[in-house]
């Protein structure tokens, strides 16, 4: 699938991933949105792999390359956990 139906995905509370991707196990979600309070914007994430070997299971905001814009890798990977 290409970026814009995985983003279709993101919205609906899926995780997705590229097969492009070196990293194994990485997925992006969207932060959920809080009620009231400074933190109620939603942001994209990137969730790094547990065996990651200098950030192991970090959670970052996320920014796509063009690379990543342009790729029809995109794939779901389940729906948002926790």
């Amino acid at each position: 699938m290409d970026f814009s139906e995985a983003l279709k995905a993101l919205r609906e509370g899926c995780r997705v991933t590229n097969r492009n991707w070196n990293g194994k196990e990485m997925y992006l979600a969207i932060q959920p949105t809080y009620d009231g309070g400074e933190s109620s914007a939603q942001y994209i994430y990137i969730q790094l792999p547990k065996d990651h070997p200098t950030y192991p299971g970090v959670r970052v905001p996320w920014t796509p390359s063009q690379l990543d814009l342009m790729s029809e890798g995109w794939k779901i990977c389940g729906p948002v956990v926790g």
